[in-house]
């Protein structure tokens, strides 16, 4: 196999893995930041008003 084949398919193959890492990161971060909102703001709300809570 020729050098710069090979080279070239061993960078291909290292941006692959390196984007598939990145993109799942940003997934998790981005999921956790949603949890973190609903969990801190609107849910507290949705309990304190179905329970009848301040009345």
């Amino acid at each position: 196999m020729n050098i710069k084949l090979k080279l070239t398919a061993l960078a291909t193959c290292s941006l692959v893995i390196v984007a598939s890492i990145l993109t799942v990161t940003a997934a998790l971060e981005a999921e956790d930041t949603i949890e973190e909102r609903l969990f801190s703001s609107e849910i507290p709300a949705i309990v304190e008003s179905v329970s009848g809570g301040g009345s």
